[in-house]
């Protein structure tokens, strides 16, 4: 048991020390101020999608309307750089909702169409 309870004071340490690197002072920390607080979960629809930019290896920018595009960060994705075909996968089956947590997949362009890669989506965000 004693192990665990160590375990839990070295992770508290740690967020500790990352907040008070980050600016925040422990009133803060009393008070529940975090600068990693969850912030509102942007989603789009898949069938919505116009166009998409590959910025690089982790970020996509999807265009939605004229105004309204997304980054979409995924975790490190190979294949991205050279592709020129994108497709995503939703959570439960048939959602068209794209979020945090599904895929998107890089498509070879040619037939068969193949998947080359599936990087799990990290963040979207509105794009500037």
């Amino acid at each position: 048991m004693r192990s665990i309870q160590f375990i839990a004071l070295a992770i508290t340490l740690s967020i500790g020390h990352l907040a008070f690197s980050e600016g925040l002072t422990a009133e803060d920390l009393k008070n529940g101020v975090s600068e990693f607080a969850p912030t509102e979960e942007v989603c789009f629809r898949e069938n919505r999608i116009r166009n998409f930019e590959i910025i690089d290896r982790e970020n996509v920018i999807v265009e939605i309307r004229k105004n309204e595009r997304y980054n979409v960060n995924v975790f490190s994705c190979w294949e991205l750089d050279y592709s020129n075909a994108i497709a995503f996968t939703s959570g439960p089956a048939g959602s068209s909702r794209i979020c945090r947590g599904d895929k998107l997949l890089v498509v070879d362009h040619f037939p068969p169409h193949r998947v080359l890669d599936r990087c799990p989506i990290k963040s979207i965000t509105r794009a500037q």
